[in-house]
């Protein structure tokens, strides 16, 4: 780590990547001007676009927007499918839960007060 330092090479590529990432506002990257490398050093670094509403947390809805996804954060409890989840994770609508492991499988059960029902698959 040390001779990284003492290589020239280090600092022409820090002020190399320095001047792409102040003139990518500038320079657009499907310029037929650039070559190849440059174009894909702009793309890779240019802007994430969009706006989000409190409290929802940011999904991408397309290659550089951003915007909400349907899951509400309060800071302390999730909710999916709600914006007032009372409980640490709250979810209004279906779940569907698959997969071979576990302790409940072809069993049915009731687990807590009208809160959770499991069943396991019997087909």
């Amino acid at each position: 780590m040390k001779n990284l330092f003492k290589n020239p090479f280090f600092y022409i590529n820090i002020f190399l990547l320095v001047l792409l990432i102040l003139l990518a506002g500038s320079i657009n990257p499907n310029s037929t001007d650039l070559p190849y490398f440059a174009k894909k050093a702009i793309a890779a670094v240019q802007n994430i676009i969009g706006q989000g509403t409190v409290n929802y947390l940011a999904a991408f809805t397309g290659a550089n927007q951003i915007g909400d996804s349907i899951i509400y954060d309060t800071g302390t409890n999730v909710g999916i499918g709600t914006t007032a989840p009372g409980e640490k994770l709250q979810v209004v609508g279906n779940i569907k839960l698959g997969g071979t492991e576990g302790d409940i499988k072809d069993v049915h059960a009731i687990i807590g007060y009208n809160d959770l029902f499991l069943k396991g698959n019997s087909a």
